[in-house]
């Protein structure tokens, strides 16, 4: 029997990142007070994912974010992260996750968007194994 193909194009997709974990207050308008401290700084959102307790970004400028939200009381930390490149194909997201458990890496959450026009993507995870991953798609690339 043929092995299915993969949709992960061959080089490396994943790369290092820092996220921004931000605990939140739950009341109104709490996203968007952190937000307006990171915009007045300049600081740009990339990615977020926002819960009822808790926000997690990456940001353009992770260590100024940092100082300027603990400056305004909030309690945050910077966490490393991977950080996927992807193209807008079927099958991505499943193959990606897939290849990581077969080798027995936990993925603890998982973020990502995409719109049907657009041509690429980011998916941002932490694993319990993050060097192993970065090796580990060492030799695929997304175009």
């Amino acid at each position: 029997m043929a092995k299915a193909k993969s949709s992960i194009p061959e080089g490396n997709p994943l790369q290092a990142a820092t996220e921004l974990y931000v605990v939140l207050d739950d009341h109104v308008g709490a996203i968007g007070e952190m937000s307006r401290i990171l915009k007045k700084k300049n600081i740009a959102i990339q990615s977020v994912a926002v819960f009822v307790d808790s926000a997690r970004l990456v940001v353009s400028d992770p260590e100024a974010a940092l100082r300027k939200l603990q400056e305004h009381g909030y309690s945050a930390e910077l966490r490393a992260v991977l950080q996927a490149n992807v193209p807008n194909k079927r099958g991505i997201l499943a193959d990606m996750t897939q290849k990581l458990g077969n080798a027995g890496v936990n993925i603890k959450y998982l973020y990502c968007s995409l719109h049907d026009r657009q041509r690429k993507g980011v998916i941002i995870m932490e694993v319990d194994k993050p060097e192993f991953a970065l090796k580990l798609f060492r030799n695929h690339q997304f175009e």
